[in-house]
């Protein structure tokens, strides 16, 4: 016996709630949120290392280069906000690479487990208010770490 399907209307809207649903559901990256609303919250973004892979370097730019010079091994920056750069955050591409994190943190994630392709969950970072990151810059990358130094109410 055949039995019809039912009649589902699909605009391109629901597709892509559906899609997004999905995508928040399977999503890779292991973040904790908590309910911490209305909290002032400051981090605090240090260049550990800036990076050079002179191998790299030789056999695909057309220029000299070296470490990245707009940043400083030890640097740091204070931040209030992860969307906007600090007014003395040199690089707005690093900026680019990095904030996103810094959302997670600021809105109270944390990147504490990771859980592997095997499926077993560890212990990532070992201080859950910190994330170790570095800019996209594959020749000369720049290792941040972010880290809430502040958490308190408004």
């Amino acid at each position: 016996m055949n039995v019809p399907a039912p009649s589902v209307s699909l605009n391109k809207r629901s597709i892509d709630i559906l899609f997004l649903k999905a995508f928040l559901e399977f999503a890779t990256i292991p973040i904790r949120l908590t309910n911490r609303v209305n909290k002032m919250v400051r981090c605090k973004i240090t260049v550990l290392k800036r990076t050079f892979h002179k191998d790299l370097a030789e056999e695909y730019l057309q220029t000299k280069t070296g470490k990245c010079g707009e940043f400083e091994d030890d640097q740091e920056f204070i931040t209030e906000s992860p969307t906007a750069k600090p007014d003395n955050f040199p690089c707005s591409f690093a900026w680019h690479d990095i904030h996103r994190f810094l959302l997670t943190l600021m809105q109270g994630g944390s990147f504490d487990n990771y859980v592997g392709k095997t499926g077993r969950i560890w212990k990532w970072m070992k201080a859950d208010n910190s994330y170790i990151t570095c800019c996209t810059d594959g020749i000369r990358p720049v290792i941040f770490k972010l880290e809430v130094i502040d958490r308190s109410s408004i």
